[in-house]
């Protein structure tokens, strides 16, 4: 066997191994996009939704005494010609919405 075939063989077994393990990381948590969809669905019937947006990173949060990962981001709600605000955060790993806070 070959110097370079051993480099290549080194470098395609930790281009593998480096793919599995990002993976293995992160396949627990939703996609942003995915966490949104979910928030808007289950508030959908309470709130007339005119707009929302979302972090596209997570952070640490304990509102619940429990330290977990969960994205932030907001709601509009159109009554008439009047918006309103709101601010939620969603749990990263399952979409369930933690918090809902109408803006003032």
């Amino acid at each position: 066997m070959t110097k370079w075939s051993k480099v290549g063989i080194a470098f395609a077994i930790g281009f593998a191994g480096g793919y599995l393990l990002q993976k293995s990381l992160t396949k627990d948590r939703l996609a942003p996009e995915e966490a949104l969809k979910k928030v808007k669905k289950q508030i959908n019937k309470q709130i007339n939704i005119d707009g929302s947006w979302i972090y596209q990173h997570t952070e640490e949060w304990d509102g619940n005494q429990v330290p977990q990962k969960v994205y932030r981001g907001g709601i509009t709600e159109r009554k008439g010609e009047a918006l309103k605000h709101y601010d939620f955060i969603v749990d990263s790993e399952t979409g369930a919405l933690l918090e809902l806070t109408p803006q003032t």
